[in-house]
């Protein structure tokens, strides 16, 4: 990833503001490519597999539809299942929903949906699955550690990240991860994560 700086003085945001008018052309072209090659990685093995097998193009045909389901399933819960991930999580206190407020004021569309765990160390997460206006997840390490106008730059930053184009492919991409992580032995994750 790339380093985050918080810079003091974000005001809320506005209409023809340093944010706005982005052109984002090159990088919804590399979120397209990235979900074709997805596709045809996990659906086309699948067809053949299942057309190996049965000898019938149906049955391929059948197999490719239900790994599209199962894909397009695990697409749609991907920011729902980040956020279970994580123990504690509560709706945030009034003033930091107000530091938010102030943070993002003048949203053309829908805020994202602001949501704290409890976790001591500093964190802070920007999740959107294919529906919504995304979520952004913050730790109780966070909200202590930084004063008014850093948390506000902070959220402010975070509920940018919701509306970047790539942010789909990658909460899919850390759904999967973690999804993938929880399922193998320790000492595998000790092994390829150990210095």
């Amino acid at each position: 990833g790339r380093g985050i700086t918080i810079q003091k003085g974000g005001g809320p945001l506005r209409k023809g503001g340093p944010d706005h008018g982005v052109c984002y052309t090159s990088g919804m072209l590399r979120t397209f490519g990235r979900i074709l090659i997805i596709l045809a990685g996990s659906l086309l093995p699948l067809a053949a597999l299942t057309w190996v097998a049965s000898a019938s193009w149906i049955v391929a045909m059948i197999g490719a539809l239900v790994g599209l389901s199962l894909l397009g399933l695990a697409v749609w819960r991907a920011e729902d299942s980040l956020v279970n991930a994580h123990a504690g999580v509560f709706a945030p206190p009034t003033g930091l929903v107000r530091t938010y407020e102030r943070a993002t004021g003048q949203w053309p569309e829908a805020r994202p949906r602001l949501l704290v765990f409890r976790d001591p160390l500093p964190n802070a997460l920007a999740l959107r699955g294919p529906s919504g206006a995304g979520t952004v997840l913050v730790s109780q390490g966070v909200i202590a550690l930084l004063d008014e106008e850093s948390l506000r730059a902070m959220l402010r930053h975070c509920a940018l990240e919701c509306r970047r184009p790539g942010i789909r492919f990658r909460t899919f991409s850390a759904a999967m991860a973690q999804w993938t992580l929880r399922r193998v032995p320790e000492e595998w994750i000790e092994l390829c994560f150990r210095n």
